[in-house]
């Protein structure tokens, strides 16, 4: 049993009622094609002897032909990651050409489409879709055509920075136990509670309120002496 039969063994240990179909070459050497169906979502898995595993997400079993979305040359890491992207409702990520293809597609939105928004030619969204390296403010006007925001993660050991870009751009970190709180969406974590009074922002905001109970206490007291 090689090592694509072998995770094959254990996923439909770990997922009994999923769906799997494992392709053979035609020579031992080329490139091994696993099919696995878990619910709506569908993953293949490729590998090439001794040590390449390539996952990808799929809408449905007929997504090939533009290379895998993330390569392992481990089977463990393989293996956990499969897991992951099977339980969870995470996808596998591509490559950023066949990612912002893959948005666009996903929010139902055609080249043209898309190119008119952004009063664009269609060729030039083609081109955005093809290049391997891409600018923010680009990729910011890519992402809002199709009604979404940008946010950009530096992620360290201790902790994490979210960059929101836009026109209220800021940087806003976070503590490890905030970044690594992965029930709630990076917009309830930036304005948390504790990253607000973290910030600054709640202090500044008790600070103008008594500011203006102090001018509202002067006006008055103003007042009452101009009718007397």
């Amino acid at each position: 049993m090689n090592r694509i039969e072998s995770l094959q063994d254990e996923l439909q240990k770990r997922f009994p009622d999923s769906w799997f179909r494992l392709t053979a070459p035609l020579r031992p050497t080329d490139q091994w094609t696993l099919d696995i169906r878990h619910h709506s979502r569908w993953l293949v898995v490729d590998w090439t002897a001794p040590n390449r595993f390539g996952v990808s997400s799929a809408s449905d079993c007929s997504a090939y032909g533009e290379g895998a979305d993330e390569l392992y040359s481990d089977s463990k890491e393989a293996m956990d990651r499969i897991v992951k992207l099977l339980s969870t409702e995470e996808r596998a990520a591509p490559p950023l050409p066949a990612l912002l293809s893959r948005i666009r597609e996903d929010r139902d939105v055609t080249q043209a489409q898309l190119a008119q928004k952004l009063g664009l030619a269609q060729a030039s969204v083609s081109g955005m879709e093809r290049r391997k390296d891409i600018q923010l403010s680009t990729l910011q006007r890519f992402i809002e055509a199709l009604d979404g925001e940008l946010e950009v993660v530096a992620r360290f050991q201790d902790a994490s920075y979210i960059v929101q870009t836009g026109e209220r751009t800021q940087i806003e970190k976070l503590s490890e136990e905030e970044s690594h709180e992965t029930a709630l969406p990076a917009k309830a974590k930036q304005f948390s509670f504790s990253a607000l009074t973290r910030h600054g922002s709640l202090q500044q905001c008790q600070r103008i309120a008594e500011q203006t109970r102090a001018r509202g206490r002067i006006l008055a007291v103003a007042s009452v002496a101009s009718a007397a």
